[in-house]
């Protein structure tokens, strides 16, 4: 059986702002507009993004899913993309069968775990979206410009709850994952915070009417560890 287990970022820890968080759940469509960023890191290395606005033409938008371990995600739907970065998806669809699984947070023999799931018979599955224009690649919700804050699209079958803790060891290091999760049946807003070797997991306000931020330099891809929040292993 597939499973799937919550992913993390690998970003240098910042200044984190507060933010409202709600678990209502999202309505059909997802819009946004997309900008390019880029990474700067300083003598101390620190990284910061900086965005300008989209000069890469108009394209499309596509919304991809994984089905099997390490393998590419397959093309699920695609949208039209504006020149100045706009695009609209009037309705995400339900994942199909083969691009959900069960959920497997901790399930490691280096992690302990206090979480609870409230429905272990839920499946779900990740989103990845990316641009194909002048400029390709994924583009990310990083809310407020911040790098140890990301907004992502995630999907499951039945609603449930995932709260609690896992705590991770690897070459001697130790990462906290803190969880408190309320998903409705269908698509979720997920707010993932980075501290140093802390992440928390919460529902995220929306992930509509957001900026998609595309990546453009090289520093970006080696720096930016992004893994979709449920990946199949």
């Amino acid at each position: 059986m597939k499973k799937i287990t919550l992913g993390l970022l690998a970003l240098t820890p910042l200044a984190l702002a507060s933010c409202n968080l709600f678990n209502t759940p999202e309505p059909k469509n997802l819009d946004g507009t997309v900008v390019e960023g880029k990474i700067t890191t300083d003598g101390a290395g620190k990284m910061t993004l900086t965005t300008s606005g989209w000069a890469g033409g108009a394209g499309q938008v596509i919304l991809k899913s994984f089905v099997t371990a390490g393998g590419a995600p397959e093309e699920i739907t695609r949208t039209p993309l504006t020149a100045d970065g706009k695009f609209n998806f009037a309705e995400l669809p339900m994942l199909a069968d083969k691009n959900l699984s069960s959920i497997t947070v901790g399930d490691n023999a280096n992690c302990t775990s206090t979480l609870v799931v409230s429905d272990k018979t839920a499946r779900g599955g990740s989103a990845l979206f990316t641009v194909d224009a002048e400029k390709d690649g994924a583009i990310f919700i990083i809310a407020d410009d911040n790098l140890n804050k990301q907004i992502s699209a995630i999907y499951i079958d039945k609603a449930s709850t995932l709260k609690g803790q896992v705590k991770c060891t690897s070459s001697g290091v130790t990462r906290t994952s803190d969880y408190d999760i309320n998903l409705k049946a269908g698509w979720n807003a997920l707010l993932t915070v980075v501290a140093g070797d802390n992440v928390t997991f919460t529902n995220a306000n929306s992930y509509r009417g957001q900026k998609w931020t595309l990546l453009t330099n090289n520093v970006a891809s080696a720096s930016l560890k992004t893994q979709a929040i449920f990946s199949l292993r």
